[in-house]
């Protein structure tokens, strides 16, 4: 697992979670989805962190789960990234 920090590359589409309590879970907030720009950092979720909805059901993503590395706690950007072709 790469923990890393990098440029996410391109806009990214993400949402705003919030850390529930001390350990490594978040919970996705029900709020307006909003554009990553291209120049921010995020890093990789590890496997074992834990990502919810409102109701505490795990959320799974498409490609893989990334998070901005350079917002205050608890909240954080998380985004779905994943490989999109054209054909």
């Amino acid at each position: 697992m790469d923990r890393f920090t990098y440029p996410i590359g391109k806009p990214w589409v993400a949402v705003k979670v919030m850390r529930k309590g001390k350990r490594n879970t978040f919970e996705v907030l029900q709020e307006t989805p909003v554009s990553i720009p291209a120049n921010t950092r995020v890093f990789r979720v590890p496997d074992e962190w834990k990502i919810v909805d409102d109701h505490g059901e795990s959320l799974c993503p498409t490609g893989y789960f990334v998070m901005t590395a350079e917002t205050i706690d608890p909240y954080h950007l998380l985004a779905d990234v994943f490989n999109v072709s054209a054909e």
